[in-house]
């Protein structure tokens, strides 16, 4: 399994993370997309700037889940802090046959959407994968 040690550094408007030697990267429409090629599924993450403290990050996932057509009964939500301090929100769930990882994490005016879907639930492997490059997320 490839660890972080085995990645790229890309970096954003505001942020930067690891991705994964084992990952392909594309930008499409201004968003970059990481996928395995070998896995069903693409990783997302598009950066957005706010009105200086005006970011509520459980507003902004509703509004996301609203505006997606997921109800709260699907989705869950989970507020955590990552391990570089940066405050998140996360759900998962199944929409149209696909499953969802939909995270925002920000600070003051930043917010950074990540979105993961695949034909499937990551397998543990590609689970801790995952994991890996969105542990090492970081706002610059």
């Amino acid at each position: 399994m490839a660890t972080v040690s085995d990645s790229r550094l890309f970096q954003g408007s505001f942020f930067r993370f690891r991705y994964l030697t084992n990952w392909q990267h594309e930008i499409i429409e201004d968003v970059a997309c990481f996928f395995r090629a070998d896995s069903g599924g693409v990783l997302q993450i598009a950066a957005s700037r706010l009105a200086a403290g005006s970011l509520d990050l459980k507003a902004q996932i509703r509004a996301y889940l609203q505006r997606n057509q997921i109800d709260g009964h699907q989705a869950e939500l989970f507020e955590y802090q990552t391990t570089r301090g940066i405050p998140a929100i996360a759900c998962e769930y199944w929409h149209q046959d696909r499953f969802w990882l939909v995270q925002f994490l920000g600070s003051q005016d930043r917010l950074l959407i990540v979105l993961y879907n695949g034909d499937e639930v990551p397998e543990s492997d590609l689970a801790r994968e995952i994991s890996t490059m969105l542990a090492s997320i970081e706002f610059i």
